[in-house]
């Protein structure tokens, strides 16, 4: 992604001063706002935003001009200025941290991997050899005949 150049932001900006109202009202005009918005300077940012926050009466029933007005902070702009443009700036910087994070430019296609089979069946489970630690011999007998009393029972009762 390689960012705009700056003369070409600064005709971008003198053509659709005065629009911006008219655009935030719009489904795509609305997009173009919010792309535009991410990526001018502060300066341009509070050009925007001032322009906005004059028709904030006419934009926050509009459907689209509510989420403009949400997206460029108009209610943290008519507030306290300096509030607004150290929170534009903070969310700039974290947008340039996580870009890189965000964008993947490997040349590599995505796969999936196989999903593997976590859990045993009852039956493996049972059947797998689990080691065993015996105090003595007599502990050995005496759980033996408990396993062997509980298999019996386990097999009486899917016959009945």
């Amino acid at each position: 992604k390689q960012d705009l150049p700056a003369s070409f932001k600064k005709k971008t900006m003198k053509k659709l001063r005065g629009k911006w109202t008219t655009l935030a009202k719009s489904k795509c005009g609305s997009r173009c706002l919010d792309k535009i918005f991410q990526n001018v300077t502060v300066q341009q940012k509070e050009q925007i935003t001032a322009e906005l926050s004059e028709a904030e009466p006419e934009l926050k029933y509009d459907f689209y001009g509510r989420f403009a007005l949400q997206n460029c902070k108009v209610d943290q702009y008519k507030l306290k200025k300096d509030h607004w443009e150290s929170a534009v700036l903070n969310r700039d910087k974290k947008r340039k941290l996580f870009a890189e994070l965000l964008t993947d430019e490997s040349e590599q296609p995505l796969t999936k991997r196989k999903k593997t089979a976590h859990k045993e069946t009852e039956k493996e489970a049972q059947t797998k050899e689990k080691p065993h630690h015996f105090a003595s011999e007599d502990h050995k007998r005496i759980m033996g005949a408990l396993t062997n009393k509980k298999s019996k029972d386990k097999a009486k009762s899917t016959m009945v």
